[in-house]
């Protein structure tokens, strides 16, 4: 299992992350927690998604007053969801308008894509090329896995952020089987929780006496147990969540008895299963009939 102190290199760049890309919170000491663990990789949305990425900007900021030298121990990726390419640039340069202490963006990334369109890649790379706001490497988040799969073997980016969990295991089907031994895209993975069955959901399932109840960071170990994703994007609210990233290194990978088990325990949460009925008691035989 990765920890939060490796590091991995983006593509073809010289751009090197931890396996562990810390997304929005609702603490922005949550970020000094995150970088304190070890974890040097921050990601952070512009345009419409600046207020929900508001304090995760504010523990940026707060974490780059330490002192000169903490800008070049982390890798800040600018991420743009406007979808038509002559506009996407400003959407990045507004985050340097928000956080002038960022000075650059290291890596910038287009978000949710959701068909092979790749045109706003081909913006980032002319962007890269031209050497603006710093940008080393690129990438994108994909809401299409057909699309992910495209720009991957057509090596067009430093990093994808891909979907999958245990409410979502398609990409075992339809992308991990064709990546390749040559990838050079680094492949994190986003949303790696859902599917979690909750206190309520659990009480309505009324499963049988000594079922394994997975934790919230038994689904980082899952998709962690894909020898494919090399990283995950998270979302810790408050400094102690960090703790469950540590607790999902801890713990290792998953058996493929426990990564099935995950997923039917999702599938009957979301009614989209039932339980098998118990078999019926055999018969007493006559030698074990007491009288």
């Amino acid at each position: 299992m990765p920890h939060p102190t490796d590091r991995i290199r983006l593509g073809a760049s010289d751009v090197v992350v931890s396996p562990f890309c810390v997304g929005g919170v609702e603490d922005p000491d949550t970020v000094l927690a995150a970088f304190d663990a070890g974890i040097n990789f921050f990601f952070v949305p512009s345009d419409y998604h600046l207020v929900a990425y508001r304090h995760t900007i504010e523990g940026l900021k707060r974490l780059l007053a330490r002192g000169s030298a903490v800008r070049e121990k982390i890798v800040i990726a600018g991420v743009g969801y406007i979808e038509k390419p002559a506009f996407f640039p400003a959407t990045l340069r507004e985050l340097i308008w928000h956080a002038p202490e960022f000075a650059t963006l290291d890596v910038g990334v287009a978000g949710a894509i959701d068909q092979p369109n790749l045109l706003r890649l081909d913006q980032l790379r002319r962007m890269r090329a031209e050497g603006q706001l710093g940008m080393k490497a690129i990438g994108a988040t994909f809401h299409s896995r057909v699309a992910a799969l495209l720009a991957i073997t057509q090596r067009a980016l430093d990093v994808a952020f891909v979907r999958y969990n245990v409410a979502h295991p398609g990409a075992r089907e339809d992308l991990f089987p064709f990546l390749g031994p040559a990838r050079r895209t680094a492949i994190f993975n986003f949303l790696n929780t859902s599917g979690y069955v909750d206190d309520d959901a659990w009480a309505r399932l009324a499963l049988p006496p000594g079922q394994w109840r997975p934790e919230v960071h038994d689904h980082y170990r899952f998709v962690l147990t894909r020898p494919e994703i090399d990283g995950l994007l998270v979302a810790p609210r408050i400094p102690a969540h960090v703790e469950t990233i540590l607790r999902a290194v801890e713990a290792g990978p998953l058996d493929p008895e426990e990564e099935e088990h995950m997923i039917d325990l999702s599938l009957l949460a979301r009614g989209l299963a039932t339980l098998a009925p118990e078999p019926p008691e055999a018969p007493a035989s006559a030698a074990t009939l007491k009288p």
